[in-house]
């Protein structure tokens, strides 16, 4: 195989997966997920991709409302939330949209072939960004953790370790289907080692 060939495929090897994570913003993340879904998701969900996220167009306030009424929050609690709600995503905004533009500087980055060092720099950037949005994401959901009570915060656990345990069980059931040969354990009995 010529050398230019085999850097052409190795640069479209590594570029590809980077694009698409570069296009990928963890919902977490995103300006305008409501106090309730920080709160849900926990310190350990962030850049997880969420299940049922709304996306920075929809309306966070109607999932909002329905938490609340599973809640059982009280009109105060509510419109204490819902303050903090939108302190949050006037606050992040600014973030959001150098993120955006972040993302767009490192797709030029990409495009234009340059060096490693050029875009570990601009990672380090984005990195930061990230950092900072996760920062204000926990202090949100900390602010909303203390509107609620310690049996609201009990029901908030419970109800978040129901949707882990739906999501682990869905997991499960597509894992099984899609780990086939992907080792020892889950390989059928009959199975052959793959040939490398």
């Amino acid at each position: 195989m010529k050398p230019y060939t085999l850097t052409l495929l190795t640069i479209t090897a590594v570029a590809a997966p980077l694009a698409a994570w570069m296009s990928f913003t963890p919902p977490m993340l995103q300006a305008n997920a409501s106090p309730l879904e920080l709160a849900q998701a926990g310190p350990g969900r962030q850049g997880k991709p969420q299940m049922g996220h709304m996306g920075r167009g929809g309306n966070p306030g109607e999932h909002l409302l329905r938490m609340a009424d599973e809640l059982g929050l009280s009109d105060g609690q509510r419109n204490q939330i819902q303050a903090l709600f939108a302190e949050a995503k006037t606050a992040n905004e600014p973030l959001w949209q150098e993120m955006q533009a972040a993302r767009e500087q490192m797709h030029s980055l990409m495009d234009s072939g340059a060096s490693q060092a050029e875009l570990q720099a601009h990672h380090g950037r984005m990195q930061a960004l990230r950092q900072q949005m996760s920062d204000r994401h926990f202090s949100t959901m900390m602010a909303v953790r203390e509107v609620l009570t310690p049996e609201q915060q009990a029901k908030l656990q419970e109800m978040r370790g129901q949707m882990h345990g739906e999501r682990g069980q869905m997991r499960g059931d597509r894992g099984r289907m899609g780990q086939m040969g992907q080792g020892p354990a889950n390989r059928p009995a009959n199975a052959r080692p793959m040939q490398r």
